[in-house]
């Protein structure tokens, strides 16, 4: 088994919870550049409100602005990959997947 195959089997492992991707040490300025990349990619985005969908908002600003009141999510491509966005702090940019959404 090659050293990539046994890192997927370790970090993938299917055991019912999320696995969590964290960038930190960032600012407001780096969840604006990932919500203008996502929003130009061909993934398709759904924002998650309080439990209502709803547009996603030009400026990153006003999801953190919800955030204080409601939870926020982004789904990220829920049909192929589902990679959900939490906008809980902007020091902090926290992914989450499922790793039966993953195969090798």
């Amino acid at each position: 088994m090659t050293e990539s195959s046994l890192i997927y089997r370790d970090i993938f492992y299917r055991d019912g919870s999320l696995r969590d991707i964290y960038v930190r040490g960032t600012g407001e300025q780096d969840w604006q550049t990932l919500l203008d990349f996502l929003r130009a990619s061909s993934y398709p985005l759904e924002l998650l409100v309080g439990g209502e969908y709803q547009p996603l908002p030009e400026q990153v600003a006003d999801l953190f602005d919800l955030e204080g009141e409601v939870g926020v999510t982004l789904h990220i491509d829920r049909k192929h990959l589902e990679i959900n966005c939490h906008f809980f702090v902007r020091e902090e940019i926290e992914f989450d997947l499922n790793p039966k959404d993953f195969s090798k």
